[in-house]
């Protein structure tokens, strides 16, 4: 008779241990679970938030007066006037207070638009990303417009941002 007690509570000891044993790795299971959907959540978010702030870029660019092409031209939903482009971009690295104001309309991104045609250099507007970090790009269709010959041009305006 004792030998059939001790083997049961044997059986009984090793069937708690098994048990325990799996309900250590649903646990662990459910911890990393949870850890990673909410960090993948979290990333999702904050990459949402990113090209929301670039589109918001766009946008702003679409509305300052200073790039708009001039009211005689028909307007597209952005054209840029490749003369004031040019001289704006000259002005903002001379110029701190401007650099400033575009600093904070656009914070830590690079406004460059890339004319397709004709070949034309392309035109950094604005400049304060840094190399070291992360950046999300956003690729726009805009009209580009240059007063001298008095045509328009398909240009992307390419906005980076650092992340």
């Amino acid at each position: 008779m004792p030998h059939a007690v001790l083997r049961k509570a044997q059986s009984q000891l090793l069937e708690i241990l098994m048990v325990m044993i799996i309900l250590t790795i649903l646990i662990a299971a459910v911890i990393i679970g949870v850890t990673y959907f909410s960090d993948t959540a979290t990333i999702r978010a904050n990459q949402e938030r990113q090209q929301e702030q670039a589109r918001q870029s766009v946008e702003t660019l679409r509305t300052r007066t200073e790039l708009r092409c001039p009211d005689h031209v028909q307007q597209t939903a952005v054209c840029v006037d490749a003369h004031r482009a040019h001289r704006l971009a000259e002005l903002i690295k001379q110029n701190n207070d401007l650099r400033d104001t575009y600093f904070s309309l656009f914070g830590q991104t690079t406004l460059t638009i890339n004319p397709i045609h004709p070949d034309n250099p392309p035109v950094t507007i604005y400049n304060e990303t840094q190399q070291n970090r992360s950046q999300l790009v956003l690729r726009s269709p805009i009209t580009y417009y240059n007063a001298t010959t008095q045509t328009k041009h398909l240009a992307v305006l390419k906005t980076t941002l650092n992340i």
